[in-house]
């Protein structure tokens, strides 16, 4: 509170102002939603994981094809009008409201509007024991959980070949109690 009448004294907006402002003009000028619109026929986020509710619904005003001022997330996104790229698993951006439950709440939307979900799990850069061993650890350990909004693991596929000289992909050291059970130096 102390905060908010600062910046007001003084006549400025954070940005989180600037995302509210700009969400709550969409939804009260529906000429403007419209103009918009029309002159944006595409949308493309990079990173969807670190967006927040608000910016989701920003992004759902522009990009939706109906839906009224007291739902900011229309029912149905206008047919390729938006493509997303992201990883829940990478959501790391908590402290300023990203979380995994808006990463998928516009899947299930563009789902819902005949969208498609495409699993990216080639990996282009890591030796096959690599992957393997990467796979090892984490398959067992990520598991989907809505309550915690932990997502799932989804397996990697190595592209490349191991090294010529035969060095290992990965040296597992032991590791001290809970961790030792895993045995996950025998799979480097």
């Amino acid at each position: 509170e102390a905060y908010d009448r600062i910046k007001s004294k003084r006549g400025v907006l954070d940005f989180d102002d600037l995302l509210l402002r700009a969400r709550d003009v969409l939804r009260t000028d529906r000429a403007l939603l419209a103009d918009i619109k029309r002159r944006l026929e595409w949308f493309f986020v990079d990173e969807l994981q670190d967006t927040d509710p608000v910016q989701a619904q920003l992004l759902h005003l522009l990009a939706g094809d109906d839906g009224g001022p007291e739902d900011p997330f229309p029912t149905r996104i206008a047919p390729a009008r938006l493509f997303v790229v992201g990883d829940p698993k990478q959501s790391i951006y908590r402290f300023r409201h990203a979380d995994p439950g808006t990463y998928e709440i516009v899947k299930g939307r563009v789902l819902a509007s005949g969208g498609e979900v495409l699993v990216l799990g080639q990996s282009f850069r890591s030796v096959r024991g690599s992957v393997r061993f990467v796979n090892a650890a984490f398959a067992d350990v990520m598991v989907r959980d809505e309550e915690s909004q932990q997502a799932s693991y989804v397996a990697l596929h190595a592209d490349r070949t191991e090294a010529p000289d035969a060095r290992p992909a990965a040296i597992a050291l032991p590791v001290p109690k809970p961790y030792a059970k895993r045995r996950l130096s025998r799979l480097a």
